[in-house]
């Protein structure tokens, strides 16, 4: 009587079913979600007849919200796919607290304060008019000036970022 626990978890594998055991208890045998865990687990059970079927559930409800009845049973021949999710970058340089490199899941929508706000907020000499994204894409760079104040007083939408945008907050002469 296995279960198979693959994706990410800290340690996927084949692991046996003693007694009666819920989804939880197997992520925890499993060594618990890594960083690279996406927002759903899809369980494929097989059933007796040979037909299998997937079950999917919302990893927010089941670890944050703690629903209780997505921690289901688990059977035997069970397979656990924590499914994994692909990180990407931003760049974020210039005047803010804490330059560099900010991981993000690509399936997130990364906005350009949220990049800031991640990568320490603005320094008391940053230009807000200024801001610059410069993003490639099919080998051409583009650069997308933004003015930070619009976005903040709600006349502008704020910027969905793209992976490997890289954003720079020049410094006011002032």
């Amino acid at each position: 009587k296995k279960v198979s626990v693959i994706g990410a978890v800290k340690n996927p594998g084949n692991y046996e079913l003693v007694g009666k055991q819920t989804l939880l208890q197997m992520l925890s045998i499993a060594g618990g979600l890594t960083e690279e865990a996406s927002d759903r687990i899809i369980i494929i059970r097989q059933y007796a007849d040979g037909k299998s079927k997937s079950l999917i559930i919302d990893l927010e409800d089941l670890m944050i919200k703690g629903n209780p009845k997505l921690n289901i049973p688990i059977s035997p021949g069970d397979i656990i796919n924590v499914s994994v999710e692909i990180l990407t970058d931003i760049y974020v340089f210039g005047q803010v607290n804490s330059p560099g490199q900010i991981k993000m899941k690509k399936s997130s929508h990364l906005t350009l304060l949220r990049a800031i706000a991640q990568a320490g907020g603005f320094t008391d000499r940053a230009r807000k008019s200024g801001v610059i994204i410069k993003r490639t894409v099919d080998d051409k760079e583009t650069k997308i000036k933004v003015n930070i104040k619009k976005i903040l007083s709600g006349k502008e939408q704020d910027i969905v970022l793209k992976p490997n945008d890289v954003v720079f907050v020049p410094e006011s002469i002032l």
